[in-house]
């Protein structure tokens, strides 16, 4: 799991168990990936983890989510120097379009997207090809690594 799906709320009243549920597959499931994967990776292969907007821009209710974006992000800059010299990357997308939100009714969907969108910069949400174009840029480029490319429409600026 990599798509930031928590509960969000007050700090105080979440529960535990969600947030560490979301550890657990956001965190711990790309660290093992990484852990017991890279001897299986090309010394000029890549590797590319996923973080999340929150990681960069403080949002009410989201205490956990920006928690483990963050130790991701991390993750893929330490690992960068110690896997060298294979590479280690993060894509951090912000507000993408994807099943992630398909268990919301449509209508409230499509408002969501259309409210956060109508904020940023590029006056949308991202789409699943956004994120696909950046994965592809990271792993073709040999000369990046112990990056965040950013992939949230401005998000972080407003």
């Amino acid at each position: 799991m990599t798509a930031g799906i928590a509960t969000y709320g007050n700090f105080l009243e979440t529960d535990t168990s969600q947030d560490r549920d979301l550890f657990e597959g956001k965190f711990w499931e790309q660290y093992n990936v990484a852990k017991y994967g890279a001897p299986n990776v090309a010394e000029d292969g890549s590797i590319i983890f996923f973080s999340g907007v929150v990681a960069y821009k403080a949002m009410e209710g989201a205490s956990a989510l920006s928690a483990v974006n963050a130790a991701v992000s991390t993750l893929g800059q330490t690992l960068a120097l110690e896997l060298a010299p294979k590479r280690v990357n993060v894509v951090s997308p912000g507000v993408i379009d994807t099943p992630s939100r398909y268990g919301m009714a449509e209508e409230d969907r499509k408002a969501f997207y259309d409210a956060v969108g109508g904020q940023l910069p590029m006056n949308r949400v991202g789409q699943p090809e956004d994120v696909a174009e950046s994965v592809i840029y990271l792993l073709r480029n040999g000369f990046s690594t112990g990056e965040t490319l950013h992939v949230e429409g401005g998000h972080r600026l407003i």
